[in-house]
């Protein structure tokens, strides 16, 4: 299917420890593509893992050019984004595959990641736990962020609750105090 006019194969580096362990794998769900789209997307997260975010583009736009509604390189294009710091296009490129899957969890969890990233810690936790929702097998993978996010949460709420307590303490210390006479 990627053979007519594709550009050679390019192999990834040798498999070593992957560079961004914490990215959810986008999978492909069954009977979504032949297997030599399946190939090349493992190909693009090899690229990917190995730290090589250019060939890792490469590789999932050259599946999206031969198949379209190919959602899982879009996710691939996602992940590859976030690993060049590039918060917002990640963020795209993942609603762009959540437009064609909104129960896609590798997407929903890198959106998550992505919103993380751009200081948006509930929603991030929202989309955790959507993924998780998608896709119970990341409950292992997620549920340390969100506990995390959630706790963040809480000591956020108890110092802006400190904060607005401080600030009716000056008030109340100006009033006049009761003589002990």
């Amino acid at each position: 299917m990627l053979a007519c006019g594709a550009k050679p194969v390019t192999e990834p580096a040798p498999a070593g420890a992957p560079k961004f362990p914490d990215f959810v794998v986008p999978t492909t769900p069954a009977n979504l593509a032949p297997q030599d789209v399946m190939d090349q997307q493992a190909r693009g997260w090899a690229f990917l893992q190995a730290g090589d975010t250019k060939e890792a583009d490469r590789q999932f736009g050259v599946l999206l050019k031969a198949v379209p509604a190919f959602y899982p390189a879009e996710a691939g294009l996602g992940y590859s984004a976030l690993a060049r710091k590039d918060a917002s296009g990640a963020i795209a490129h993942f609603d762009k595959a959540l437009a064609d899957n909104a129960s896609y969890a590798p997407a929903l969890a890198g959106k998550g990641d992505a919103l993380l990233a751009q200081g948006h810690p509930a929603a991030a936790r929202d989309s955790f736990e959507a993924a998780i929702k998608a896709d119970p097998a990341l409950a292992r993978t997620l549920t340390n962020r969100i506990e995390v996010l959630t706790f963040r949460g809480q000591q956020d709420a108890l110092a802006n609750a400190r904060k607005a307590a401080n600030s009716l303490m000056p008030a109340q210390s100006l009033r006049k105090k009761p003589s002990r006479c």
